[in-house]
């Protein structure tokens, strides 16, 4: 009689990264692009943030009584978030319960689709559809794209990509390794509630204070990890340099507010050569004044041909960090 392959009733969290990995670049590349896609629970997080926001963050209220508001939206969501986690931590004691977990990072981790939104930015372009890659952008962009030019619309391209690297897949999948599915949950309310009301700007400089320290502290290890990903793919593509994004990284990050993206878009913007960044008008009429960063001699005035090579920087990212949680995972298995 054939032998059956026993069932894998439990599965260590680094097992379960790699299978979800494995479903996510086979999905990924059947499934639909959806303009303005973000992961489910992050998505439903930002939509609470925007509630709480719209209704705590009043004129007329004091710094102190704003500022200790937000600290208590912040608390409130990131205890709805640990309670989400915890509960998919319990399932995952029982048999299969990886599967629940499988199903948690399914809906707080997504690299292909900003690729996707990438995708049909280059193809728009190409056909010298400015408006239709503005359309694809908007949904993730601080500022009105509408009448932007063919660099700016490339260059904010570029800035989603970095951004999204870290904020859909990196700092997820890392809390999910140390931390499982609490950590999961509570990075995801983090990162949401930082994009609705964590902006320095005079509508939100005191209800986001809190929220801005919080981010800052939890993504500095993941965004620096996410700079580090995209120098070891700089490797690789054609045109890039990892030494170049590592210096440029290392020495204008603090040009570009807030630092965490800082180091993102500096280190995109040195691998590849070009120049990012720029003062920012947001659809409030808030201005931030960041500065061009880039690496010597480079230009602001970017094609097409930089926004393919920013996408292909994403993609060999993501396939460097299949193979350093592959690592990881062999190695604990082997010298357990």
């Amino acid at each position: 009689m054939p032998s059956q392959l026993p069932a894998v009733t439990h599965l260590q969290p680094l097992g379960v990264l790699l299978l979800f990995f494995v479903a996510h670049l086979l999905v990924g590349v059947v499934a639909p692009y959806v303009r303005g896609y973000r992961p489910p629970l992050l998505a439903l997080m930002e939509m609470a943030g925007v509630a709480l926001e719209k209704r705590l963050n009043r004129p007329g209220r004091s710094g102190r009584q704003l500022m200790w508001r937000g600290l208590g939206v912040a608390a409130l969501l990131g205890v709805a978030a640990s309670l989400a986690g915890l509960g998919v931590a319990t399932l995952a004691q029982q048999r299969y319960g990886w599967l629940a977990e499988l199903a948690l990072l399914s809906v707080c981790v997504s690299v292909m689709s900003p690729l996707k939104t990438l995708r049909v930015v280059l193809r728009a372009l190409e056909k010298g559809d400015k408006k239709l890659a503005a359309f694809a952008l908007a949904p993730y962009a601080e500022e009105d794209l509408s009448n932007a030019d063919e660099f700016t619309l490339v260059r904010k391209a570029l800035e989603f990509a970095a951004v999204s690297l870290n904020r859909f897949c990196v700092a997820p999948v890392m809390f999910f390794a140390v931390l499982q599915p609490v950590g999961l949950a509570r990075i995801v309310a983090v990162l949401a509630m930082y994009e609705i009301f964590g902006a320095a700007d005079p509508d939100r400089l005191h209800f986001g204070r809190a929220i801005r320290k919080i981010e800052l502290i939890l993504n500095y290890i993941p965004a620096r990890a996410t700079v580090l990903l995209m120098l070891l793919a700089a490797i690789v593509v054609p045109g890039a340099n990892p030494l170049r994004g590592w210096r440029t990284a290392w020495n204008q990050a603090r040009f570009y507010a807030p630092k965490n993206k800082g180091c993102l878009v500096a280190a995109m913007a040195g691998a590849l050569g070009v120049t990012l960044g720029g003062r920012i008008l947001r659809r409030t009429n808030n201005v931030i004044e960041n500065k061009w960063i880039g690496p010597e001699g480079s230009s602001a005035q970017t094609g097409t041909s930089d926004l393919q090579r920013g996408a292909m920087l994403v993609f060999v990212s993501y396939l460097w960090l299949i193979v350093m949680v592959s690592a990881i995972f062999l190695a604990a298995n082997l010298f357990s």
